[in-house]
């Protein structure tokens, strides 16, 4: 490329990502950014990232991206440290200048952390990408509450027929109640929002699994006639 050319001026010119949202590049958790993003910012840099972040809005809410993601990799011992594979690296930044919503970001932050350290870089995928990309904010936060648990329970309420008992029809399935114990945009969106994450594979329903405890499914059910 001409150095004299337009294009060669102004990719010369686009600045550095982290020395647009950091003051201080030299400190150690910074560091680990530019270690762990090198090789996405260097190609990133290329006058596209740096104009996606010339809004100060834009710059805000990366920068608050970046300290969630500084947060994480803060706990990565050095040695495990590790430069983000670009083909997970860069259409996760690329993603991570437009969403606002935190629950959204959070995920592709979680999935970027795991792709810095040589000890959970098998726990990243790309395809992981794109299952956030088919995700909204209320499936986030089910995901963010059912994190930790083992199983959700839920209750099928079923009818039988007054003309063949051995006749039965499915009324409700797949009651967990998970709507009135989050705060969810669209709580009536629940059956679809637990479709999706089975469709997803993020979740699995086992309806011939059951708790031993029955107090479990009796509170269930005093939740969800509340």
């Amino acid at each position: 490329m001409e150095e004299n050319s337009p294009t060669y001026q102004l990719i010369k010119g686009s600045p550095n990502v982290l020395s647009m949202i950091y003051q201080d590049c030299a400190q150690p958790s910074i560091k680990k950014i530019g270690i762990a993003l090198e090789t996405i910012f260097e190609i990133s840099n290329t006058i596209l990232l740096p104009l996606k972040l010339s809004s100060e809005k834009a710059k805000i809410n990366f920068t608050k991206i970046l300290d969630a993601y500084r947060e994480k990799i803060d706990k990565i011992d050095n040695s495990k440290l590790i430069d983000v594979p670009t083909i997970l690296g860069i259409p996760i930044i690329d993603r991570l200048t437009y969403v606002t919503n935190r629950e959204i970001a959070d995920l592709y932050v979680r999935l970027l952390a795991k792709a810095s350290s040589i000890d959970t870089i098998n726990e990243a995928h790309p395809t992981f990408i794109h299952i956030i990309d088919r995700m909204t904010v209320d499936e986030a936060r089910i995901i963010n509450h059912i994190e930790n648990l083992n199983s959700i329970p839920f209750i099928n309420i079923v009818s039988r027929s007054k003309d063949n008992h051995a006749e039965y029809v499915k009324q409700a399935w797949n009651l967990t109640a998970l709507e009135k114990d989050l705060d969810l945009i669209c709580p009536n969106n629940i059956d679809l929002y637990l479709d999706n994450l089975v469709s997803l594979q993020i979740i699995e329903v086992q309806g011939n699994s059951f708790k031993v405890d029955e107090d479990l499914y009796i509170n269930l059910e005093k939740n969800i006639l509340n």
